[in-house]
């Protein structure tokens, strides 16, 4: 549960509809996949990133302050795969930055806006 993000968006007749993604690493990246309706995942989009040879994991942060709320997924991979942060605030343009070196993570967290990142 801990790779699902609820977000809100309307329907262009002014009904917001409550939506849900999972996301879900694997060696090559990220994919985020619409699951609002359980019995048929529609995949939004596929975040490419540099293969990860063993591991990769994910976690979500959303940051509430400024009035401005943004949603994030910090991306780890283990064995020659960088660290990433996925602007996940509109699934309509979802975008990418590699923030780090390779190696880094083979497990992370975040809680209350602090990453924890386990190195192996």
């Amino acid at each position: 549960e801990d790779n699902i993000v609820s977000d809100k968006v309307d329907d262009n007749n002014n009904n917001i509809i409550q939506e849900e993604y999972a996301l879900i690493t694997e060696l090559n990246g990220l994919h985020i996949v619409n699951i609002t309706d359980p019995t048929n995942p529609t995949q939004v989009t596929f975040v490419q990133m540099e293969t990860a040879l063993n591991w990769r994991d994910v976690d979500i942060w959303t940051d509430d302050s400024n009035n401005q709320r943004k949603t994030y997924a910090y991306v780890a991979g283990q064995s020659g795969s960088k660290f990433h942060v996925v602007d996940i605030s509109d699934m309509n343009n979802i975008t990418s930055v590699e923030r780090g070196r390779q190696n880094w993570g083979h497990t992370l967290g975040v809680k209350e806006g602090y990453l924890l990142l386990n190195t192996a």
